[in-house]
């Protein structure tokens, strides 16, 4: 098991202590839950709600109403039952999501109100929203008897549920597109049903596309106005999913066609129960050169967005050159920068394992040269800079600086490896910035700016013009990782959507945190002793994590020293990208 497994491990088994103190309220109509023998391990019970009783209230059949929408497997033709024919007939509860800690009791009489407390929202695609604005924690139900019966004439257009019921029944997962130049995919975090229900609610989100907020971020090969007949069937016993879609009209090309059954196969893929995919369109089976009749989900390892070429172990400057296995069998890299001493204070491999990029030691210069070429030539492609970063690459193959000049940061890419350009970064550009990092995929780029009452991590996504100029997009702030002002030094990734965070707490206490990009909760928290300074970290899950002092490296899950190779220059120890 590796390091952040375990971590993170230990870190939901004291989620699931806590949570499963929250229990659903046990008040208003009987309610029918499967039985053990029903319920197949780690998974929620069936909940089948009551529909509304002769004689109730109005206060009773708004708080039932509520209780009915906590319907398992998610469904809501009871909670319909409470609203007049013309409501059930509107009401949209697709349209978003909404969860709350707690509510007050229904107050009012024809124009009954609820408060919601500690309540947050999903759209339609179940993308995490945030917090509810005030106006928007009060819900509002009029009402209007039917045959001396009281029903709400109008309901708000949302499947409203408790904080403990969508935990157990929704999980984090990603839809799959592409980055604009078609070569990698890019995944974006949603929130969908658990269970049978999941392989169909990953494609109806994956044939929508991506926001229209991100369209210079990244693209769909999926044909607009391509839709999913009826749903997805329980899987077969052989593990194959039968994706049966309709198509918007028009002919897509065979190119096009690979794309769109990468994104299938990578969204998919997150269903344990799914191996393969049987895709049809308007009836005709989408066949791809040499394959059989059914697709692997794991096919189309070339478009990872972590990179399918990354190396897997760390890279660091040892006696001043750069090694390779940097902690267990450091050998000199091939390249010239393994064979000669450069005076380099920070590197950075490319995710396919070919350059290397250094920083010079006073910070003003960058060398990039090959990793494996030991006659490749040595070229500095910036200089002039004040006080340079730890420098990025992401996979396709840009180089991204960061230089903190006395006016504040200045965002830098080479984007061809050899010119640098500086480019519009809105809310990073003249600030202290004390860390940065890209994603591999290129799509996000995070950085620890420096605030008045402490550090703000911030990410911004990478917009690219039609004419391929990039830019970042206002960057977002997320929360901070614990209930103290946030003294980041350092950052890293936990995986392609999640930050990891160093953050001192005391001399003696290091915390580190995982933070999910999308601003949702579930940040995964872990503390280490001693006063640590750099992180070493992969947005591949698999691949360890460790912390770094002065004299010694930590792996995270044991919280314990690995031995340091004899003059490794602790602070360039990096894993690719």
């Amino acid at each position: 098991m590796s390091a952040r497994l375990r971590l993170l491990g230990l870190v939901l088994a004291s989620t699931v202590a806590l949570t499963g103190c929250l229990a659903v309220p046990d008040q208003g109509p009987v309610v029918e839950v499967g039985g053990s023998s029903d319920v197949r391990a780690g998974e929620a019970p069936d909940i089948v709600p009551a529909p509304p009783q002769p004689g109730e209230s109005a206060s009773d059949i708004v708080r039932h109403f509520l209780e009915a929408m906590r319907a398992s497997p998610v469904e809501t033709s009871v909670a319909r039952k409470f609203l007049t024919k013309d409501a059930a007939a509107s009401w949209r509860p697709e349209e978003q999501t909404i969860t709350y800690v707690s509510t007050s009791g229904p107050i009012g009489s024809s124009q009954l109100r609820v408060r919601l407390l500690g309540a947050t929202g999903y759209d339609s695609r179940g993308t995490y929203l945030g917090a509810l604005r005030p106006r928007d924690r009060t819900l509002h139900f009029p009402m209007q008897l039917v045959d001396g019966e009281w029903r709400i004439a109008e309901a708000p257009n949302a499947l409203i549920v408790n904080d403990d019921w969508f935990d157990q029944r929704f999980q984090r997962v990603s839809l799959y597109f592409f980055d604009p130049s078609g070569k990698h995919l890019i995944p974006e975090p949603v929130f969908l049903t658990r269970g049978d229900q999941l392989p169909t609610a990953l494609t109806k989100g994956l044939l929508a596309g991506p926001p229209s907020t991100l369209r210079r971020v990244e693209r769909t090969f999926v044909p607009s106005g391509t839709t999913l007949d009826l749903s997805v069937p329980p899987v077969s016993g052989g593990g194959v999913a039968d994706i049966a879609l309709s198509s918007g009209g028009g002919r897509v090309s065979p190119e096009a066609t690979e794309l769109m059954m990468a994104q299938l196969t990578w969204t998919l893929r997150q269903v344990p129960s799914v191996e393969a995919l049987r895709v049809t369109v308007d009836g005709q089976r989408v066949d791809l050169p040499g394959a059989e009749k059914t697709v692997p989900v794991d096919s189309f390892s070339e478009y990872d967005p972590t990179g399918w070429l990354a190396s897997s172990t760390p890279y660091a400057v040892r006696k001043g050159v750069v090694v390779g296995d940097a902690l267990s069998d450091p050998l000199p890299v091939a390249g010239p920068f393994g064979t000669k001493k450069y005076g380099l204070r920070s590197i950075a491999v490319d995710p396919a394992n070919t350059k290397i990029a250094g920083v010079s030691s006073n910070g003003e210069s960058v060398l990039v040269t090959s990793l494996t070429n030991a006659d490749a030539r040595v070229a500095e492609v910036a200089s002039g800079a004040t006080n340079l970063l730890p420098p990025v690459w992401d996979l396709s193959g840009r180089l991204w600086l960061v230089d903190r000049r006395p006016s504040g940061a200045v965002v830098i890419v080479l984007a061809d490896g050899t010119h640098p350009q500086e480019i519009s970064a809105p809310g990073i550009t003249g600030r202290q910035v004390r860390r940065f990092e890209v994603s591999r995929d290129g799509s996000r780029f995070v950085a620890v700016v420096s605030g008045r009452s402490g550090d703000n991590l911030v990410v911004s996504r990478v917009q690219r013009s039609a004419d391929g100029r990039l830019s970042l997009a206002p960057p977002t702030q997320m929360p901070s990782p614990s209930d103290t002002p946030l003294r980041a030094r350092d950052l890293g990734w936990s995986d392609a959507t999640t930050a990891t965070v160093l953050n001192p707490l005391t001399d003696d206490l290091t915390q580190v945190s995982a933070v999910p990009l999308d601003r949702s909760p579930g940040r995964s928290v872990g503390t280490v002793p001693g006063g640590m300074r750099w992180l070493v970290s992969s947005p591949i899950e698999v691949e360890p994590t460790y912390v770094v002092a002065r004299d010694e490296v930590v792996l995270l899950a044991d919280v314990g020293s690995v031995k340091v190779a004899e003059g490794i220059a602790l602070p360039t120890l990096t894993y690719a990208g």
